[in-house]
């Protein structure tokens, strides 16, 4: 976005989920997915010490482009569910979405 720099992770509510920042309590859900051959296929499986890098590098995209990954929880039960993303790559300045399930 322009090279702007933000600090502010919007969070978004539906009916059933919250779409909220990355906390350092989601990463254990974060690294057991990265270290579980069918959920990391698309970008192959990883040890934790990288899942770390991987996860910081996430939430530090708030910070470059104003836009980003996002935890997603369960209202109801405050469950973490996965993660979605909003976000560009560094080739390009297309915005791309994607989303992990946990």
């Amino acid at each position: 976005m322009n090279g702007a720099f933000t600090t502010s992770v919007p969070i978004l509510h539906t009916d059933r989920l919250i779409l909220r920042e990355y906390r350092r309590e989601d990463f254990d859900a974060f690294a057991a997915h990265c270290a579980d051959p069918v959920s990391a296929a698309y970008i192959g499986v990883v040890e934790r010490q990288a899942a770390w890098r991987i996860f910081c590098s996430q939430a530090g995209m708030w910070l470059l482009d104003g836009a980003g990954w996002w935890s997603v929880e369960e209202q109801e039960t405050g469950r973490l569910v996965g993660s979605v993303g909003a976000f560009f790559r560094e080739e390009s300045r297309v915005m791309e979405l994607g989303w992990n399930t946990y």
